[in-house]
C-alpha cells in the first residue's frame, strides 16, 4: 500500500504514518519543513530504506500540492490519502467573547480543497486518455480527520459540564472544519447540517469553491472521522467507532492512529461514505 499523509509531522498524523511504515507500507509526506522528520529517530530507518519520502510543500498553495501529488504518484500509485491538517488556535482580548481564533482561519478548508483538486486532475486525465502526463492514479481512499464538536449535533454529545467551554475554545477551528466538511458533503451529494456551511464573510470557503471541484457526487471513497478530545496517552486498543453520533469524551492519538491504519483499512466498506464518531 502507498499512503499519502498530510499533517503527519506531528500529533495523530505522525502516528498514522509511523503505523503504516511499521506494517511495511510506503508513505509519502508533504510538509513545510522536511527536516522536522529527517532527524526523527523513529523515521530515520524508513527514510534510509526508501519506504518513506518527504516532500517540501506548503499545502495552502495549490501549485505546491499539485507538484507533490504528481511526484508521489510517479513514485507509485497512491492507495490511501490521510488528511490531518488543521489550524492552530490563539486567544485575543478583542475577541474573547467569541472564542478561540483559528490560525490561519481556513487551513483545513483550503488545504483540503487543494488536495481534492490535485487528485481529481490526475483521475480526469486517466479517464479521458490524455497523454499530457504519465502521472495518473486510480481514485484513492480518503480519510479526513475532523473534530468531535464541529457542529451542534456532534457538540450535543460532549458531556454537558464542558460543552460550552469546548464550543468557545475551538470556535475558529470548528468553523474551518465545517468548511472542510462542506466540501466532503458536496462530494457525497448530501445536504450538510442546516446553517453550518461557513458564510462568505467568515473567510473560510474561497469564492467559487464549487467550480474547483468535480460535479456533486465525486467523493466515492471518503470517510470523515470526528474524534473526541485527543491525548498523548498510550495505545490501548480500547475504543469504539460508529457511523452514528454517540457520547464520548477522549481518546489517545495513538489509538486513533491504530483505528485508521488497522481497523478502518480492514473494514473499509463498513465506514465508507460516512461520518465516523470514535472514542
Amino acid at each position: 500500500m502507498h499512503v499519502f499523509a498530510l499533517g503527519a509531522s506531528r500529533a495523530t498524523g505522525y502516528h498514522v504514518a509511523l503505523n503504516f511504515l511499521e506494517k511495511g507500507d510506503m508513505v509519502s509526506i508533504p510538509l513545510r519543513t522536511p527536516g522536522t522528520l529527517e532527524t526523527d529517530e523513529a523515521m530515520k530507518k524508513y527514510l534510509e530504506d526508501g519506504k518513506l519520502v518527504l516532500y517540501a510543500c506548503d499545502a495552502m498553495k495549490a501549485g505546491d500540492i499539485a507538484r507533490v501529488w504528481a511526484a508521489a504518484i510517479e513514485r507509485a500509485p497512491v492507495d490511501l490519502v490521510f488528511f490531518g491538517i488543521g489550524p492552530g488556535v490563539r486567544f485575543e482580548m478583542s475577541s474573547l467573547a467569541r472564542g478561540g481564533i483559528a490560525v490561519p482561519p481556513n487551513a483545513s478548508t483550503v488545504c483540503f480543497l487543494n488536495v481534492i483538486q490535485a487528485i481529481y486532475s490526475t483521475s480526469t486525465q486517466e479517464a479521458t486518455g490524455s497523454s499530457s502526463t504519465t502521472n495518473v492514479n486510480v481514485e484513492p481512499k480518503l480519510v479526513v480527520l475532523s473534530a468531535g464538536a464541529v457542529t451542534p449535533s456532534s457538540l450535543s454529545m460532549t458531556p454537558f459540564p464542558i460543552r460550552s467551554i469546548v464550543s468557545w475554545a475551538f470556535h475558529g477551528p470548528n468553523v474551518d472544519k465545517r468548511g472542510m466538511e462542506t466540501i466532503v458533503f458536496h462530494g457525497w451529494k448530501k445536504p450538510y447540517e442546516e446553517g453550518m456551511t461557513p458564510a462568505e464573510d467568515e473567510g473560510v470557503l474561497p469564492p467559487l469553491w464549487q467550480q474547483r471541484l468535480p460535479a456533486e457526487g465525486w467523493a466515492k471513497h471518503v470517510v470523515v472521522i470526528r474524534p473526541p478530545g485527543l491525548t498523548d496517552g498510550k495505545e490501548t486498543g480500547r475504543y469504539e467507532a460508529r457511523t452514528e453520533t454517540f457520547r464520548t469524551l477522549r481518546m489517545s492519538r495513538r489509538d486513533l492512529a491504530r483505528f485508521v491504519s488497522k481497523d478502518l483499512v480492514e473494514k473499509w466498506s463498513t465506514y465508507e461514505g460516512h461520518v465516523v464518531t470514535i472514542g
